[in-house]
Formats: structure tokens, C-alpha cells, sequence
């Protein structure tokens, strides 16, 4: 009895295993704790007004703060956590991760997330590299009155040995390895695309200088928190590797631009995600984004993988009379030996229990449509701003004869390419600067992405010059050319279907204008002078022009002078379609004429030129990059101008048409000085 009460009084005195492994507090201690806690870090909290207690149904009095983070000394209240991190969460060692870094390494494997990594991979590393001299500088220069050519030439001698220094070591940054900076940029990417976790460990020599550019894999190196939740600046440690579950070393963040470090260089790690959220230190890779999409892929795939593995399929069905008295064991028995003698691949013969007839869906026919499963593709390709033409498939539709867009493509850039590029372009030139100590006039710059921008920037500088925003010395100025000596360069002015108008005495041109033509209307519309007309002088002048004195005084003819008084003494451009006859005087937009403002039927306006040129750059554009044997390009713009801008279209078999001209082909005639030749005669005269 004695050992039994023992044995029961040592069971009682034990705890429950709910506390086993923890420490417990007595309430002293618990005291002693909170007071400490209010006697060192109380905060002081600010001025609250009287209305938020007192006022009927108001607002309220906060509650006092009670700051878990060191006060500042200046105003006795501690800064904001800059999120709700876990408690001590630099004592884990990275394993409560929500989605694993082997989850992520093993679905960049998958077939295709494996092909949308490679299509990045190669659209980047495969790009020419410089070291460029930045905007910055080179409007600093021009500050002192130099023109940009000059400004950059004097850079680009001074700066000279830098530069050369700066390309020989990018031309291979990781030497211990033996990686070229192509090599190096498809790791770095790797480590991009499917952790968003890039890890430099800048290797110095014994000497202060650096060797080489390692890359670690990101998913060994775990983010340590200051007390706000914030990366620790040096000299505390702000990562560390874990390695077989425990930490094995441990480095300060990369110092600041200026280099300057509190430290030993060799210390430093330098660690970069492309997204940066607030309430984690760790990144959001394309894969990561990904995985619901993918795993929607995965299971569509291996449901036709199922299609095609023996024993899925039932292919034909027995019905067993009613009167066979079988059991589904025996019923079962007789299937397997059936079809073990007759059926091969995936066919199976099944047998039904008696009186179960087979239903078949009608839908089957629709599961097996490849609609579906470009659908799936495109899901998961977004997450990597690829298109499907970069991966092999083409869409049903599209624009141009073989199916592929130029609107992708673009898509594809300004998504995929070019941030991602950019984003490389900040981080080697970091790089640089801070341990290799490259001046802040320089940059490392990737070639080739200028032509998109080029083409855009040229577009918005095109825009502001016709609107009258910029003058044509403004604009060439941005582009570095060199100014135009004409005075009229100078001056702002709009561009419309007939031609430049200067802003300056517009209204005045305008209200001039108005008043002869109401001169002309009471003088019963004489060119001429009031109630003067012409002497046979000016009638000669007129027959030696047009060759028919006739001729020339029915307004829009051909050669006529036009039906606007003498006043206005404007150069115009009048065409007419030598097949048709049909006519328009094409500087009537700009003086507001309404009998010749619409453009004759067969004779191209200059808004068919503007389209015409914009769908020629846009085929040399595609010419440069689409190259494949049998792809062609559809013109949807008018041949004949097209023709005239580029004979050359004509004999190209990369061309199709898509409206034809307004008919045969005329003989192409000369115009005014400056004016383009077209198929259509053009005659100068005045207005």
C-alpha cells in the first residue's frame, strides 16, 4: 500500500506534458519582469484632446502605447517596427518557410517552367554589354555650354582608363570559377528566376582588392532583423548560411556606395531580390508565383499521361445477362484473364454486373482540345512575361500572315526584358562602385534594348515638335544634333495634314483671311483687287503658267493658282489623280477653306502617308529581328504610297498586300523643293 500511495503521489506532483520543454515562470518573476519593462522603456505619449472623451459618442481615448522597441533619446518613443516579424526569429534556422526552397528547385525543373527560364536566360545573357558614360554627366557638362558631342568626347578622355579597367574585369567576374560574365548572368538569373534570392559573396585578395564575384546558393542564406524588423547595418552581422541545419558563418550587409564600411571588406555579402515586400525579408520568384498555375499544368498533363499507361482505358464493355449468376469476385476474375489474352497498350474490355448499362459523357470530345491546354501554357508563361511563339506554339489568330504579333512582342519586352535588364544594369553598377570604385560619370548599360527605347522616345519627341511644345532646335538638342541656322527652327509650330504652321500671327493670317473672303463675296469674288480686275498683264502671267487662261480660272484645276485671294500669297501643293481627274488643293485645311478641305477620291492625304511610314518602320523592325524562311509580312496601308516610300517593297518576297492601290500605278511627277514624289501629279503654285 505504502509503494502504491508513492507511486500515485509522484504522478500527481508531475506536471502535464503540455509544459515539458519550457520554461516556466513563477508570478514573482512575472512581476518583477513587467516592472521592469514600465520603468525602462515607458513611453511618452503624446497630446490627446479632451473632445474625443467628452464628445456624445465620440471617438475616444486611445490607449496608451506600451513600446516593446527602444525609445529614441530625443523624443522618448520608439520608432515603428517596420513589420510583425515572429518572435526570435534570427534563433531559427530558415526551415518555416511557407513554401520550401526544395518545393521551388524542383518545380524550375518542370518541362515547361524549365523552358520559360531558358527563354529569359537566353533573351538577357545573349545581349552586347558597356561601360557607357550616364545622362547625368553628360548634361552636367553641357552646362558650361558645350555641345553634347563635345561634352562627351572630353568624358570619354578622361575617363578612358576606367573604363577599360571596368570591361576587362566583367569580362570575367567570377575567376576563381572560370565563369565570363555570360556564364555568370545565367546563374545569377537562375537564382533570380527561381529563389529571388541573389547571393554575392565579393571575394577579396589579402591585399584589399577583389578577385572575384562568387554566387552562393540564396536558399543557404537567411536575412537576420534588427529590432524594427529592418536589415542590421554594419558592423553587426546582417546574414548568415545555414548549412546542415545550423549556421556555419555569418557576414555584414554590402557597404554603401561611397564604400565606406565599419569592418573588413572581406565581410560583406551582397544579397538582392527583385520584389521587395514589407513583411518579409525573403523575395517572390516567378516560380514561386507560379505554382498554382503550374500544378494545374502538372495534373493536365498527367491526366494525358494517364491516357496513354495500360489498364486506364476502358475501350469496350461486356453486359452480362441477367441470368448469369456470377459474383463480382468471379466477375472480376474472368475480366483479368479476358483481357490479359486479348487487349494490349491502354485498351481494356470491361465487363458490367448484370443489368448496369455503360454511359458515356458527350463531353469527351471537348477535354481533348488543345484550346485548353494553350490556355493552361499562357497561364504559367505570364508569370515570366514569355509569349507563345517564344516557346514554340503559335496562336490561332494573329497579326501578320505566319500568325505573329508585333504587339506581343512589345508586350514581351516592356515586361519581361527590359525591367528585369534594368534592374541587372542597378546592380552591377552598385557593384562596381562599391568595390571596384567606379567613377559616378559611368554605368554598365546592356546594348541593344536602345532601339525599343529609341523608337519610343523618338515617337514623344515627334509628337511634341507637331503640337508646337518643342521647336525643331528643342527637339534636336534632346537627340544631340547639331541646330538648324534658319530662324524658323526656332519657332514653335503645328503640323497638320497641309503642311507647318507657325504659331506665331496665326490668328492674325486667320482673321485676315476671313475678312478678304468676305471681301471677295461682296466684289462678286474676284482674286483681284476691289471692284479692280485684272489687267492683261496678270491674265499672260496666268496663261504662262497654266498654259490656258481658260483652265486656269476654274478653281481646283489643275495648275490653277487657287481660289484664295491674293493676299494670302502661300506656297500650296495641288494634286490630282491623272486617271480620274479628281482633285484637291491640300493646303485648304490650313486656310480654313471649306470647298477644298476633303481630300478628292483616289488622291492620298498626307494622313495615308503618316500611316504608310509608321507600317513601313514597323516591317524594317521586324525585318531586323524575324528572319525565318516563309514568314511574311502583311501591308494593310496604301500599296502605291508604300511603293513610293520604298521601291524596294516591290521585289521583296517577305511582302504581302492587303489593300491595293486606287489603281494602275501612274507616272511619278516632281514637286516643290522638299516635297516627296508620289504617283500622283503635284503642282506648286500660290494661294
Amino acid at each position: 500500500m505504502s509503494r502504491r500511495r508513492r507511486r500515485s503521489q509522484i504522478s500527481k506532483a508531475a506536471p502535464g506534458g503540455a509544459l515539458q520543454g519550457r520554461v516556466v515562470f513563477t508570478a514573482d518573476q512575472v512581476a518583477a519582469l513587467m516592472q521592469g519593462q514600465s520603468a525602462g522603456q515607458s513611453a511618452a505619449p503624446m497630446a490627446r484632446p479632451e473632445e474625443w472623451f467628452r464628445s456624445p459618442f465620440g471617438p475616444g481615448m486611445p490607449l496608451t502605447p506600451a513600446p516593446i522597441n527602444t525609445p529614441r533619446p530625443d523624443t522618448d518613443r520608439p520608432e515603428p517596427r517596420l513589420w510583425d516579424y515572429p518572435v526570435s526569429w534570427n534563433l531559427d534556422t530558415g526551415r518555416k518557410r511557407l513554401v520550401p526552397w526544395h518545393v521551388l528547385r524542383s518545380a524550375g525543373d518542370a518541362p515547361l517552367i524549365r523552358q520559360c527560364i531558358q527563354v529569359r536566360k537566353r533573351g538577357l545573357t545573349g545581349l552586347g554589354w558597356d561601360i557607357t558614360i550616364n545622362q547625368s554627366a553628360i548634361e552636367a557638362a553641357q552646362a558650361d555650354g558645350a555641345s553634347r558631342a563635345d561634352a562627351e568626347t572630353t568624358l570619354r578622355e578622361r575617363l578612358g582608363p576606367d573604363i577599360a579597367r571596368l570591361v576587362e574585369f566583367w569580362s570575367c567576374p567570377d575567376r576563381g570559377n572560370g565563369l565570363e560574365l555570360a556564364d555568370w548572368l545565367g546563374s545569377l538569373l537562375e537564382e533570380h528566376l527561381v529563389l529571388d534570392a541573389v547571393a554575392i559573396y565579393p571575394r577579396q585578395t589579402y591585399g584589399g582588392g577583389l578577385y572575384s564575384l562568387e554566387l552562393l546558393d540564396g536558399s543557404t542564406i537567411k536575412p537576420l532583423l534588427n529590432e524594427r524588423g529592418g536589415r542590421p547595418l554594419p558592423p553587426h552581422p546582417a546574414y548568415q548560411q545555414i548549412v546542415h541545419g545550423f549556421p556555419r558563418g555569418e557576414w555584414m550587409a554590402d557597404a554603401g556606395e561611397d564604400g565606406s564600411v565599419t569592418g573588413l571588406a572581406a565581410d560583406q555579402l551582397v544579397y538582392r531580390k527583385y520584389t521587395t515586400r514589407t513583411w518579409t525579408p525573403y523575395g517572390f520568384s516567378p516560380v514561386e508565383m507560379a505554382l498554382v498555375d503550374l500544378d494545374l499544368y502538372l495534373k493536365r498533363l498527367g491526366w494525358m499521361r494517364d491516357e496513354y499507361t495500360p489498364g486506364v482505358q476502358a475501350e469496350t464493355w461486356m453486359r452480362i445477362p441477367a441470368a448469369v449468376s456470377w459474383s463480382p469476385s468471379e466477375l472480376r476474375e474472368y475480366e483479368r484473364a479476358l483481357n490479359d489474352d486479348f487487349s494490349v497498350n491502354r485498351s481494356r474490355i470491361r465487363f458490367t454486373p448484370p443489368g448496369a448499362e455503360p454511359d458515356y459523357g458527350s463531353d469527351a470530345g471537348e477535354r481533348y482540345k488543345p484550346d485548353y491546354d494553350l490556355h493552361v501554357i499562357k497561364l504559367v508563361s505570364s508569370h515570366f512575361g514569355v509569349t507563345l511563339p517564344e516557346l514554340g506554339f503559335s496562336e490561332a489568330k494573329g497579326l501578320g500572315s505566319s500568325g505573329w504579333s508585333e504587339g506581343q512582342e512589345a508586350v514581351q519586352h516592356r515586361q519581361g526584358v527590359l525591367p528585369t535588364a534594368r534592374w541587372l544594369e542597378a546592380l552591377v553598377t552598385g557593384i562596381s562602385r562599391r568595390y571596384l570604385g567606379m567613377p559616378r560619370e559611368l554605368q554598365f548599360t546592356f546594348l541593344g534594348l536602345e532601339d525599343q527605347d529609341a523608337e519610343v522616345a523618338d515617337r514623344i519627341a515627334e509628337a511634341r515638335v507637331k503640337s508646337g511644345r518643342l521647336t525643331y532646335n528643342e527637339g534636336r538638342d534632346q537627340l544631340g544634333l547639331p541646330r538648324y541656322a534658319i530662324p524658323e527652327a526656332d519657332k514653335p509650330a503645328i503640323v497638320t495634314a497641309s503642311g507647318l504652321s507657325f504659331l506665331e500671327g496665326s490668328l492674325a493670317m486667320r482673321e485676315a483671311g476671313r475678312e478678304a473672303a468676305e471681301r471677295m463675296a461682296r466684289e462678286g469674288g474676284q482674286p483681284g483687287g476691289p471692284s479692280e480686275p485684272k489687267s492683261g498683264r496678270d491674265q499672260e502671267e496666268r496663261q504662262d503658267k497654266t498654259g490656258d487662261v481658260e483652265k486656269a480660272a476654274v478653281p481646283g484645276s489643275e495648275g490653277s493658282i487657287g481660289p484664295f485671294p491674293d493676299e494670302y500669297n502661300q506656297p500650296h501643293v495641288y494634286a490630282r489623280d491623272i486617271h480620274s481627274g479628281a482633285g484637291n488643293c491640300v493646303c485648304g485645311r490650313a486656310l480654313s477653306n471649306p470647298k477644298h478641305v476633303e481630300a478628292a477620291p483616289g488622291v492620298p492625304t498626307p494622313e495615308d502617308r503618316a500611316k504608310a511610314a509608321a507600317e513601313l518602320a514597323a516591317f524594317r523592325r521586324w525585318a531586323r529581328k524575324r528572319v525565318e524562311p516563309g514568314r511574311q509580312f502583311e501591308f494593310a496601308g496604301h500599296r502605291d504610297v508604300l511603293l513610293a516610300l520604298a521601291p524596294d517593297l516591290a521585289e521583296d518576297d517577305r511582302v504581302t498586300w492587303k489593300a491595293a492601290g486606287p489603281g494602275p500605278k501612274a507616272r511619278a511627277v516632281g514637286g516643290p523643293v522638299g516635297a516627296p514624289t508620289t504617283p500622283w501629279p503635284i503642282i506648286t503654285s500660290r494661294c
